[in-house]
């Protein structure tokens, strides 16, 4: 196995170094994501713990109010912009958290019952699940309320009782943000995806993507469906900490192809030039881009 080696500058402050722990959602993917970071950096005598956090939303809250090594997160990017809503400082959290790399994107699923047909410009008024108050669906499917102008109802069900709760029209909408396929959604039957109208709104928030017809057997065809970007973000906003982000950036970009090598399902679909962060740390985005442009130059000189 052949990495990509970076130190050209640092080596001495970066060798064997501990760089405290990266909190994350405690989600499979997200898990398996994180520890293939986590095995990279060690390869280059970078150590990292990872804690499992239950969502986005806690793991910005443990950064925010650091009291040990929690230096690094893994969250989803409207997850940010809503912490920093309901942020009772007096000041924008953005530049005490700000993105350092886009890492990947989970897919915005809302099923609901095969024989219904809504039309949101008409219908208003829903009964939604989408599992605790501040998880990552819950906050993603209060910015769809908003953005489409929508009365959601919040009501209880489970991953167990949703398919019931669809086909009996106790729920209208199930709304749950994961990577797809997520395996909980592999044998629903009977339930059909929504694909949202086109909203400037929406997609100043989250991509617009496609879902192939072979993700889900309930897929007849390809269809359009919106993603959430994730990021990671740090605390260590501080110029000392200029040479250490660099050096991590550098080693994941510069990795990808290992990556995507070694866990093609998981690191498919990343695409480390998106920036579009209401605070992306300038040292980090300077890095970002200079890293484009030189993968842009050497693609220049392939046959």
């Amino acid at each position: 196995m052949r990495l990509v080696l970076i130190f050209v500058i640092c080596i001495n402050y970066l060798f064997a170094i501990d760089i405290g722990t990266i909190n994350i959602q405690n989600d499979n993917n997200l898990v398996e994501q994180t520890k293939d970071i986590q095995k990279l950096l060690n390869k280059y005598e970078i150590n990292i713990k990872i804690n499992k956090n239950d969502n986005s939303h806690d793991a910005i809250n443990t950064l925010i109010t650091n009291v040990s090594d929690n230096f690094f997160a893994i969250v989803n990017k409207d997850t940010i912009y809503n912490y920093n809503k309901q942020s009772k400082q007096n000041k924008s959290i953005y530049s005490q958290i700000p993105a350092i790399l886009s890492l990947g994107e989970e897919q915005i699923h809302i099923f609901t019952n095969i024989n219904n047909e809504f039309d949101f410009d008409i219908k208003k008024d829903y009964k939604v699940y989408c599992e605790d108050n501040i998880s990552n669906s819950c906050i993603t499917a209060r910015f769809v309320a908003s953005m489409y102008e929508l009365d959601f109802t919040f009501l209880n069900s489970s991953i167990d009782t949703i398919e019931d709760d669809l086909k009996s029209n106790k729920i209208d909408l199930f709304i749950s943000v994961k990577k797809a396929p997520a395996k909980e959604f592999i044998n629903f039957i009977d339930v059909k995806l929504i694909d949202l109208p086109t909203n400037f709104k929406m997609e100043d928030m989250y991509i617009n993507t496609q879902l192939s017809s072979d993700t889900y057997s309930f897929i007849d065809e390809d269809m359009h469906i919106y993603s959430v970007k994730q990021v990671l973000i740090t605390n260590l906003k501080s110029k000392k900490y200029n040479a250490l982000i660099n050096n991590i950036i550098k080693i994941i970009v510069l990795n990808k192809d290992y990556l995507y090598k070694n866990n093609p399902k998981i690191w498919n679909e990343n695409d480390f030039s998106y920036i579009k962060y209401n605070k992306f740390l300038k040292t980090a985005k300077l890095t970002i881009l200079m890293l484009a442009e030189d993968k842009k130059r050497a693609d220049a000189l392939k046959f």
